[in-house]
């Protein structure tokens, strides 16, 4: 069964040196915390000329699945971000890259950084995880 009540912390040095810590090897989901190292994925692509932050992608709210061959749609009830979802209620729409970084930061939006994942790559997001010095236990996967 999932703990949804869990609450864990760690607090140290750059050098990794624990000053405190409560549950802090406890496996948890990411939520919002993946939303930065996204985020950060798609500036460095974009500064090495991969990726364009300023072309526009489709909206839409179903995605592949860590499963091969399946797909999983997003639930606009569980999102901050009332935009990105207008836009897919409105049909085709299309939006930069750089305005769904922007909601999945500023408005913590799911949709957005899921969309911004999907151009990024997660290969990318995982190199962005190691460089910060992330143990191989932070991951971000799909649905």
């Amino acid at each position: 069964m999932a703990q949804t009540d869990l609450v864990a912390v760690w607090l140290g040095s750059l050098d990794g040196e624990t000053w405190w810590e409560a549950e802090a090897d406890e496996p948890t989901y990411s939520a919002s915390l993946m939303k930065l190292p996204i985020a950060t994925a798609a500036q460095r692509r974009h500064e090495r000329g991969e990726l364009d932050l300023d072309a526009e992608v489709r909206v839409h709210d179903d995605f592949d699945s860590v499963v091969a061959g399946q797909r999983y749609v997003l639930d606009r009830d569980d999102d901050q971000d009332e935009a990105t979802w207008d836009e897919v209620a409105r049909g085709d729409t299309r939006t930069s890259l750089r305005e769904l970084r922007r909601r999945a930061l500023v408005m913590s939006g799911n949709l957005a950084t899921n969309l911004l994942l999907e151009a990024v790559g997660i290969d990318e997001v995982t190199a962005v995880l190691a460089d910060a010095g992330c143990s191989d236990r932070t991951r971000v996967v799909r649905g």
